[in-house]
């Protein structure tokens, strides 16, 4: 599969807003901190248009609850993906006509939901505020808010990635992986240092 990446929109930081508005009145009373993350939420930017949200909550425990909270939403919510990521739910919203029949919760590779006949919109990662999930992620996102030269590099290697055929979305993931971890590096050492 391409990676089709678009010009960096600044309406996506509009639709965050109004997306987390509605999340924000789904999870009312769950102390949910909400951020907009991944490559829409850098001014400047290319990315795949699809909104990446952040969810936080006091802990692991209050993990399931919220996500099943949020069905009403139209979001699915990828549990098989738990085998690797434990602490973490993630859900999908999806450009699908009113009559389709998805399932709400995607247990395993067999019933999952075709990206190719549903495009994802929306991309919820649900964990506690205190994992290390949370914060690696908020700091690379500040990082290249604050950085041009570091957002302009991962822009670059996005664009050479894509133009490369690939299993899957996640395989593209991937291939950014050290490009992250050294900025993620490099951001930490900046807040020890300070």
């Amino acid at each position: 599969m391409k990676i089709s990446l678009a010009a960096y929109n600044p309406i996506w930081a509009s639709d965050f807003e109004t997306e987390k508005g509605r999340l924000d009145k789904a999870l009312a009373g769950r102390e949910a901190q909400i951020e907009h993350i991944g490559s829409t939420s850098v001014s400047g930017l290319a990315a795949k248009p699809i909104l990446d949200l952040l969810i936080g909550l006091p802990s692991e425990q209050d993990l399931d609850s919220a996500a099943f909270a949020l069905f009403g939403l139209g979001y699915h919510y990828i549990r098989y993906y738990e085998r690797f990521m434990p602490e973490r739910r993630y859900l999908i919203r999806v450009e699908a006509p009113a009559d389709a029949e998805l399932p709400v919760i995607v247990d395993s590779e067999v019933n999952k939901i075709d990206q190719m006949a549903y495009p994802h919109t929306h991309h919820i990662h649900m964990v506690s505020r205190h994992s290390e999930f949370w914060a690696r992620h908020l700091l690379f996102r500040n990082w290249l808010r604050t950085h041009d030269e570091d957002r302009d590099a991962y822009a670059a290697l996005k664009h050479q990635l894509a133009t490369q055929d690939w299993e899957s979305g996640n395989h593209y993931a991937a291939a950014k992986t050290d490009f992250i971890r050294a900025i993620e590096q490099k951001a930490q050492a900046e807040l020890s240092d300070a």
